[in-house]
């Protein structure tokens, strides 16, 4: 079974998780978001996912279970285009949570839809209607003859795009040859998705928003990061230029589409070089605290959540916990024993010995929990700007949109602040986020490089030193999430 206790301490990290999504759903004006859960392979990223799932779990009053999509895009390499396997997967499990009625007619009104908007389509069938006419009115002769071969040809063409978009959720062939029969295919395609988002069932709404709601779909793509780079990237420009796209609002639609949320579960150092690779002509090798893979990131994802490795507390713990019950220690991603680090006990952000989820370090963990989720509330994210502009003025970049990611990057490390239990500073949790969102490169180096080198060229940059301020490296990689990093 997946579920169980959470030995590793992570319902944390699931909690803010679950605050972010819920407050998306409810009050943010966007339709869609893109969150990267970034971790190393066996850092647990599945596992998170599957505790913010779990409906045994406690959850927020603004908590709407959705319709989860799993997307595993390692198993999907082999078919291809990646926009037709992405979108079927959605199709599928808005199809599965529908009766056997609502699902008849979802495959009718799709295939005249997608019939009618066809130029093609309704030019071959247009050709018939007037052959087949012209064969039956004209006196017979070759004129009649070559109306009705013309007939013939226009209904045959027809009927065969016409089939073409019935079987087009059933066959990968078929999506290719969408690709070639129209003339703005993907536009087609993110209509699909758009429709689609309006046929998820209905549930009541919670808060002060509308009686009644479209289910949110949440798509939950793994194992991105055993794909190849090319893959990589296309997958997420799929996200980010079909999925994504809002859904067109019709007066006969009597409740609002439902919200899409994506997340994505990757080592982000694998995405950020896939897009590098991909598109290396353009990189600029002179630049140390930013790359074009970074770039890409930023404009992907709306936020990010770090999953911090696994440390030598959490493991001991873990498998204590396994022993005990008695139960294969492979429901569970765990770092091989060979890269698990061992807690400095002189740092000062050294972790409880303890597990995060041990009820002895944990008085409250419903407290806790309930105080990670409102750190996710607008209200919250708006206090964290406001001091964040007030206390740190000369770091904060001149564009809301980079503010709020800062703020929302904040209450994510707070969230791991809890989850570790480091002992760092407010200043240094502050000056980790504004690095991790101005200069992820940065960031990435802090969280994973075996050696930290301050005299690097990479941290010369005055803007860098402004933002490192006083804190060190070790401080501000422990508010990254890395359990013990090297001395520097």
């Amino acid at each position: 079974s997946t579920r169980g206790p959470d030995r590793l301490g992570r319902r944390i990290l699931a909690a803010h998780l679950e605050g972010l999504l819920g407050e998306l759903a409810e009050h943010s004006d966007s339709t869609s978001a893109v969150v990267h859960v970034d971790g190393p392979w066996g850092a647990g990223k599945s596992t998170l996912v599957r505790l913010l799932l779990d409906p045994e779990q406690p959850h927020g009053p603004a908590w709407t279970p959705p319709l989860v999509v799993d997307y595993e895009a390692w198993r999907e390499c082999a078919i291809a285009p990646e926009w037709w396997s992405l979108v079927a997967a959605i199709e599928n499990a808005v199809r599965r949570s529908r009766s056997g009625l609502v699902r008849a007619v979802m495959r009718v009104w799709s295939v005249v839809a997608r019939t009618t908007r066809s130029p093609a389509t309704l030019t071959a069938l247009a050709v018939a209607v007037i052959g087949g006419l012209a064969s039956t009115l004209l006196p017979a002769s070759w004129v009649q003859t070559g109306a009705g071969v013309v007939a013939v040809i226009g209904g045959l063409v027809g009927v065969g795009q016409v089939v073409g978009r019935t079987l087009f959720w059933h066959s990968a062939p078929f999506g290719r040859l969408h690709l070639h029969t129209e003339d703005n295919p993907l536009g087609q395609v993110a209509d699909m998705v758009s429709w689609l988002r309006g046929w998820t069932p209905l549930v009541p709404a919670s808060g002060d928003g509308p009686t009644r709601r479209r289910q949110p779909i949440l798509l939950v793509i793994d194992d991105l990061d055993r794909c190849p780079a090319e893959r990589v990237v296309k997958l997420l420009e799929t996200v980010h230029t079909i999925l994504r796209q809002p859904p067109t609002r019709t007066r006969l639609r009597r409740w609002e589409p439902a919200r899409l949320f994506v997340l994505v579960l990757a080592d982000g150092n694998w995405v950020r070089q896939a897009f590098t690779s991909r598109f290396a002509e353009f990189q600029d090798p002179g630049c140390g605290t930013r790359d074009i893979g970074s770039d890409f990131a930023q404009k992907v994802f709306d936020h990010v959540v770090l999953v911090p490795e696994l440390f030598a507390e959490q493991v001991e713990s873990y498998l204590d916990g396994v022993v005990g019950a008695g139960i294969e220690p492979t429901t569970v991603e765990v770092d091989p024993p060979a890269t698990i680090r061992t807690a400095n006990p002189d740092s000062r952000g050294r972790a409880d010995r303890r597990s995060p989820s041990d009820p002895r370090g944990h008085p409250d963990e419903r407290v806790q929990l309930a105080q990670v989720r409102d750190a996710t509330t607008a209200a919250a994210t708006d206090r964290r700007s406001h001091h964040l502009l007030h206390t740190y003025p000369s770091l904060m970049p001149a564009n809301p949109r980079m503010i709020k990611r800062i703020a929302n990057a904040l209450g994510m490390l707070q969230a791991i602040r809890r989850h570790v239990k480091h002992a760092e500073t407010d200043d240094a949790m502050a000056r980790a986020a504004i690095l991790l969102v101005r200069f992820p490169v940065l960031a990435a180096r802090l969280r994973h490089d075996p050696r930290l080198d301050p005299a690097g060229r990479c941290w010369d940059s005055p803007d860098v030193r402004t933002v490192l301020g006083e804190c060190s490296l070790e401080s501000l990689a422990r508010c990254l999430g890395r359990a013990n990093p090297p001395s520097s």
